[in-house]
């Protein structure tokens, strides 16, 4: 799809209703909107990112949307206005949210649908359900299946995870598709993230070497077919096993490709070891 405005995408996003703190389904769908944004970014368009968060209503609108944003960081998201949809503009090249939501009903949540003479917004990319410990994890959704609490990036941290480990589990799944986890599996997600760290950490004290071109264009085809995910860190973990990449150009290829991933990969470089 060709952007409205040559040379500029514009994406919507849907954040969390207003009045409560985002969950870790309107977190998955933020996410969708972020891989949309960098893969784009590589084709060097001109990204306008917006995140409609809902209406206003209440004094503590800005504490919220504070308190969104600071999730965003922590999530790895890069930065977008924060406006309600009412106020995206005449077109959106890209709409992002729950896979649930039909494209007519979101729509007709954008008064130019019906004034402007074309469609507010041109496509729409719906995330997969979300579920946690096998219930319903989308605040949204009402009846029996619905958890008995939230879980938040807030309570990652009560736990001692890193939120990167909540990205990182949902890069293991393709975006459209079913995704149920629970505390063991971010558990496991934190592990692999910081193992992952560690290596790459390792690698930078090798000689530098020219980034591995096979392996790069794996994982970016891997983003551009339909965004996916798990082939791209299946790519990444082949070339932590390549014998023929040297440690040094494994390096130079994460840091390149954290740029896609946003986990943050070379955090952990040039800094001393923890004594084990």
């Amino acid at each position: 799809m060709e952007p409205a405005r040559r040379g500029q995408l514009r994406i919507g996003t849907c954040g969390p209703a207003a009045g409560r703190p985002a969950d870790v389904g309107d977190l998955r769908v933020v996410l969708l909107a972020d891989l949309i944004r960098r893969t784009a970014e590589r084709r060097r368009l001109m990204i306008l990112a917006s995140l409609g968060t809902g209406a206003a209503g209440g004094a503590d609108h800005g504490d919220r949307e504070r308190a969104f944003r600071a999730d965003c960081d922590a999530l790895g998201v890069r930065p977008a206005e924060f406006t309600t949809w009412h106020e995206l503009g005449d077109i959106i090249d890209i709409g992002v949210g729950p896979a649930r939501q039909a494209a007519p009903q979101n729509e007709t949540e954008t008064p130019s649908a019906g004034t402007a003479g074309h469609p507010a917004v041109r496509l729409w990319a719906g995330s997969g359900p979300l579920l946690f410990e096998g219930r319903e994890a989308d605040r949204s959704t009402t009846g029996p299946a619905r958890p008995a609490a939230p879980v938040t990036l807030a309570e990652l941290r009560r736990r001692g995870l890193d939120p990167l480990a909540l990205r990182l589990a949902f890069l293991e799944c393709r975006y459209r598709d079913p995704l149920d986890l629970d505390w063991p599996a971010l558990a496991e997600a934190d592990a692999a993230l910081r193992r992952w760290r560690g290596q790459v950490a390792d690698w930078a004290t090798h000689p530098s070497r020219p980034l591995s071109a096979e392996h790069a264009a794996q994982v970016t085809a891997a983003f551009e077919d339909d965004l996916d995910t798990p082939a791209a860190l299946a790519a990444l973990r082949a070339l932590d096993s390549d014998a023929g990449v040297a440690p040094g150009a494994r390096f130079e290829t994460l840091a390149h490709l954290d740029q896609l991933l946003g986990l943050d990969l070379v955090s952990e470089v040039g800094k001393a070891p923890v004594p084990s």
